[in-house]
């Protein structure tokens, strides 16, 4: 028996895995092709995360999916509690972006103004602040941007 999908999605972590079940809502049959277990590579190297602005160093359009895609989690993540008692372990605590040299510094304080000019909330963090949000950063730290809307899945 020949079997075809309209979709074939290469590749079964959170991005795919999404984009599976959101076609396979609006009707469309859809294959998912995963060379190892669900969510055990890019996903789970990332750890999960949502990072539609610690990733990004400008603004243009994969910017822009990015933000779309992160704002779709929340539904998401009630939706498939409950049809299936899945929780994805949705976390939106923020992601830290440490810096650790002057360099860095700059590259993130430039990014803050970027993400800030585009609408987002970023707030650059003495080294202190950092160290109150995170015990655990390296005594280097020279400072932190902070993202509040970034955050995690359990991949």
């Amino acid at each position: 028996m020949k079997h075809t999908s309209d979709v074939i999605i290469v590749g079964g972590g959170v991005i795919g895995a999404s984009i599976a079940y959101h076609l396979a809502k609006r009707g469309q049959s859809v294959t998912l092709l995963e060379r190892s277990r669900l969510g055990t590579e890019a996903s789970a190297a990332a750890a999960g995360m949502l990072g539609a602005q610690s990733e990004m160093e400008d603004t243009g359009p994969l910017f822009q999916w990015a933000r779309q895609s992160r704002a779709m989690f929340p539904e998401l993540s009630g939706e498939l509690k409950s049809l299936t008692g899945i929780d994805i372990g949705l976390v939106r605590e923020g992601l830290l972006n440490v810096a650790l040299s002057d360099a860095q510094e700059q590259e993130l304080r430039a990014r803050e103004k970027l993400q800030r000019a585009a609408g987002e909330r970023a707030e650059w963090l003495s080294a202190a602040a950092a160290a109150s949000l995170e015990p655990a950063l390296s005594r280097a730290t020279r400072g932190a941007l902070y993202l509040p809307e970034d955050g995690q899945v359990e991949a």
